[in-house]
C-alpha cells in the first residue's frame, strides 16, 4: 500500500480524540505542590508547545495544496485537523488550568524565528509557488517539509517529549496534561514519518533537493544544538535530545545511510 494512504488510515483509526474528553480535575492542585523552580520549567514548555501547535495549524494548509499525489493530500487533511486539535488542547490547558498565565510571557524568545517568523515565511513561500512551474513548487515543499517535519516536529518536539519523560515530578503527577501530552505525541509520529518518507523518496531522486534539505538543516540545527557553557543543565540535556533527534531524521532520510525508522 502507498505510504502516505497507510498513514491516512492509520490517523482515521488512531487519531480520533477530543481534548474536552481529557480529565483535567487535578492539574491545579498538582501545579500548587510544584516548586518555583519546576512550575516555571514546566510553565515554559506547555507555553512553546502551544506557540508551537498555533503556528503550525496556522501555516499547513499550503504544504496540503501544494502537494502532488491524492495520497499525501489526504494525509496531510489528517494532519491539519490533528494540528488545529492540538492548538484546542493547549488553549483549554491554559484556559482551565492556568488561567493566571500568560502564554506569551513564558514562550521561549530564542524559538520565535524557527517556530513562528520563519514558518510563516516558508509557508508563504510554497503558496506563492503553486502558480509556479512544478520544479518550483517541489523545490518549496522540499524546504517546508525539512522545516516543518523535520526541525519543528522532528527534533524540536520530539526533544521536548523526551525531555518531559526525564523531569515529570512523579509517574502520577499531571495525568491530564501528560495524556494530552501523549495524545499529541503519538500524531505527530505519524506527521514526522510523512515527512521523512517524502524526503527520503525526493532526496533519492533527484541530488537538488538532497542539497536543500541539507541547506535547512544547515540554517537552524548548529544554534539549535550548538554546546553553551552558560546554559543551565536541564538545557544542555535538551540539546543533547535534540542533537540525537537530529542524527534520527537525517537516517530517516537517508542522508547518512541506513533505513528509516
Amino acid at each position: 500500500m502507498d505510504f502516505a494512504l497507510d498513514l491516512y488510515g492509520k490517523a482515521k483509526r488512531f487519531g480520533i480524540w477530543d481534548p474536552v474528553d481529557i480529565d483535567l480535575a487535578v492539574e491545579r492542585a498538582h501545579w500548587a505542590a510544584l516548586s518555583e523552580e519546576h512550575r516555571a520549567a514546566l510553565l515554559g514548555t506547555c507555553a512553546s508547545f502551544f506557540r508551537g501547535e498555533e503556528s503550525v495549524a496556522d501555516t499547513l494548509a499550503p504544504w496540503l495544496m501544494a502537494m502532488p499525489r491524492l495520497e499525501e493530500r489526504m494525509f496531510l487533511s489528517t494532519q491539519l485537523f490533528e494540528e488545529v486539535k492540538h492548538t484546542e488542547f493547549f488553549a483549554r490547558y491554559f484556559r482551565e488550568v492556568l488561567p493566571d498565565a500568560d502564554p506569551a510571557q513564558h514562550f521561549a524568545g530564542n524559538l520565535q524565528g524557527v517556530l513562528v517568523d520563519d514558518i510563516a515565511d516558508v509557508s508563504a513561500r510554497i503558496r506563492r509557488a503553486m502558480d509556479a512551474d512544478a520544479d518550483s513548487r517541489m523545490q518549496a515543499l522540499v524546504e517546508g517539509v525539512t522545516h516543518y517535519h523535520g526541525i519543528i516536529e522532528g527534533m524540536l518536539a520530539m526533544a521536548g517529549y523526551e525531555h518531559l519523560d526525564e523531569t515529570w515530578p512523579s509517574p502520577q503527577a499531571f495525568p491530564g496534561l501528560r495524556e494530552g501530552f501523549a495524545r499529541i505525541r503519538e500524531d505527530e509520529g505519524r506527521h514526522i514519518a510523512f515527512g521523512m518518507s517524502f524526503l527520503r523518496e525526493r532526496c533519492g531522486d533527484c541530488p537538488r533537493w538532497r542539497e536543500i534539505v541539507e541547506a535547512t538543516f544547515d540554517r537552524y540545527v548548529p544554534e539549535l544544538i550548538g554546546e553553551s557553557a552558560d546554559l543551565p543543565p536541564s538545557a544542555q540535556r535538551y540539546r543533547q535530545l535534540l542533537a540525537a533527534c537530529y542524527a534520527r531524521r537525517r537516517r530517516d532520510i537517508g542522508l547518512d545511510g541506513g533505513d528509516r525508522e
